[in-house]
């Protein structure tokens, strides 16, 4: 998979996380709504430039089970679909 590929597919992976963490959470034999989320507006002014973000990246290989703040979660969405 390149980045262009997972860049693509976060929306659809958040969705699938959001569903397995809430079937996990769900008691037995009763079922649980889910509910939308309300995201923040992205922050989209201010920070690098693309070719200094191109310059400095890195790969971050560790994956905790914390949430993702909600403006995190809008401004990665945001960047995948714009």
């Amino acid at each position: 998979m390149n980045r262009r590929t997972f860049v693509k597919s976060l929306p659809a992976l958040t969705v699938l996380a959001g569903t397995a963490s809430a079937i996990a959470q769900a008691a037995p034999g009763s079922p649980r709504e889910l509910e939308p989320i309300s995201l923040l507006k992205p922050q989209n002014d201010g920070g690098k430039s693309v070719l200094a973000a191109l310059w400095q990246r890195k790969t971050n290989r560790s994956i905790s089970s914390a949430p993702l703040p909600p403006q995190l979660l809008s401004n990665l969405l945001w960047a995948a679909w714009g």
